[in-house]
């Protein structure tokens, strides 16, 4: 959980957080909870995210080598879990994780 950066393994967000940090706490603790239940899971989003990469197709942050690889993984996978579940929403919110 040291990847995190809201979600500290609490039942519901902290009240004291904002809407935008609420929402990626919800994808942390979703992805937290996917690689509890399969570790194999951070793999495979790391897979998904190395083609991505090889492929030219992702662009800033996540192509950015002075950040944790495996923070630009997890920011991969919030960018993909947020698409998903939020797909209306202002694709924008990503830039403020």
């Amino acid at each position: 959980m040291s990847l995190f950066k809201y979600y500290k393994g609490e039942e519901n967000p902290p009240k004291t957080i904002s809407k935008v940090q609420e929402l990626w706490w919800e994808g942390e603790k979703s992805l937290y909870e996917k690689v509890r239940r399969d570790p194999a899971f951070f793999s495979r989003i790391s897979e998904h995210y190395h083609i991505a990469l090889n492929n030219n197709s992702i662009s800033g942050i996540l192509t950015d080598n002075s950040i944790d690889k495996n923070i630009r993984i997890l920011i991969f996978y919030l960018d993909l879990w947020h698409g998903k579940n939020y797909p209306y929403d202002d694709l924008d919110l990503i830039f403020q994780y």
